[in-house]
């Protein structure tokens, strides 16, 4: 049984909620985050729920990171998934509702650089997603081009 992929994603929860000992135990555990008992104390049981959607490959990710690992707050996913459900992730309003900064870019075609920017600088949610403007798009290579001929001047110190 322990040879199962299933088994160690068991185990594993276990270990990180419920001993001190674990290495990961901070991140889990000691933020209050157990497993339900439901799955704590019943291998077959946990298997019995996850399996049938279980895929070599992916993790067990609870839905809610402050939730604890239960049944309507786990699902199995992929490393790129698991990446943007951390807690120090920026969530930003778009319009196809709430997302992670990283999936906005994605699913909108816009730089990430572009929108973390535009975040950071505290601009309106409602303008992270208009086309660039060719007034916008001369600025930016303008300033581009400056900071390129900054760069490639000799320093004054020098000479």
């Amino acid at each position: 049984m322990s040879d199962q992929p299933i088994y160690r994603v068991w185990h594993g929860m276990i270990r990180r909620c419920h001993q001190p000992s674990s290495h990961n135990y901070r991140l889990y555990g000691a933020r209050g985050i157990c497993v339900a008992d439901y799955w704590r104390y019943s291998f077959e049981t946990f298997a019995r729920d996850m399996l049938p959607t279980y895929r070599s490959g992916l993790s067990i990710e609870r839905i809610d990171n402050n939730g604890n690992y239960a049944p309507g707050n786990v699902k199995w996913a992929d490393a790129k998934e698991q990446a943007r459900n951390v807690r120090h992730n920026v969530i930003i309003d778009t319009p196809a509702g709430p997302m992670v900064m990283a999936a906005a870019a994605e699913h909108f075609g816009i730089p990430y650089a572009r929108l973390s920017s535009q975040v950071k600088a505290g601009w309106p949610a409602d303008r992270f997603f208009e086309p660039m403007t060719e007034r916008y798009r001369k600025a930016a290579e303008s300033s581009a081009l400056t900071r390129q001929r900054q760069n490639a001047a000799p320093h004054p110190a020098s000479t």
